[in-house]
């Protein structure tokens, strides 16, 4: 062949800082009728502390079935979510998933928190995101990880799978920044290398490549 193939991983120290915490955060809440497969009950306490944990911020929240609702402000002050969390209990599960009507392109929130299981079942699939981070919660056991860790790592954001973990090592998660990947260097001849722009698990990044040498 023309080289050899490899993959390997490398491991960082874990980060002790937190990110900054977001002065403006939009929800998405799809609430088309698979919604009623997730664990909405534990999806909307880890909302709720972390906007605890905010304090104060403005909150945005549109819903997304087959098309995207009307944005709904709240603003939060001393973390009191209450009305938030309300409003989204009151939101009824209808209808089939588009999430390729989610335009995320223009957004001017810090960041976005997904609420969805990332499964289109009509027309369009892929998700229009730009450079604001997306935080794609799962809460359910059926759901596309790998489309939604790639909505999340390449926005900068990260997949948060709180079916999986309890909501204090969830929001530790979403409260650590992630890491990002600008460049590499080896003393070997390689080519085509392949990695992750963002890695969020473990604090390590996988690499993949072709060297001209078989070690």
């Amino acid at each position: 062949g023309d080289g050899y193939f490899f993959s390997t991983t490398v491991f960082l120290p874990a980060l002790k800082t937190e990110k900054k915490n977001p002065e403006s955060i939009l929800v998405i809440w799809d609430n088309s009728f698979s919604g009623l497969q997730r664990n909405t009950t534990k999806e909307l306490d880890f909302l709720s502390k972390y906007i605890l944990q905010l304090k104060n911020a403005e909150v945005n929240v549109i819903t997304c079935n087959i098309n995207t609702g009307a944005p709904k402000k709240f603003k939060i002050t001393n973390g009191d979510a209450t009305a938030l969390i309300q409003y989204i209990k009151s939101i009824p599960f209808d209808g089939a998933t588009q999430l390729g009507k989610l335009d995320l392109s223009s957004i001017k929130e810090n960041e976005i928190i997904l609420f969805t299981d990332g499964i289109s079942s009509f027309g369009e699939e892929e998700i229009k995101f730009g450079k604001i981070p997306v935080y794609s919660i799962i809460s359910g056991t059926s759901a596309d990880f790998s489309y939604l860790d790639f909505v999340s790592s390449a926005s900068g954001g990260k997949l948060i799978n709180i079916g999986e973990k309890n909501t204090e090592d969830a929001l530790k998660e979403i409260s650590t920044p992630s890491l990002t990947l600008y460049n590499y260097s080896s003393e070997k001849d390689i080519s085509a290398v392949y990695y992750d722009l963002h890695h969020n698990h473990g604090y390590g990044y996988t690499v993949s490549g072709i060297s001209s040498q078989k070690e």
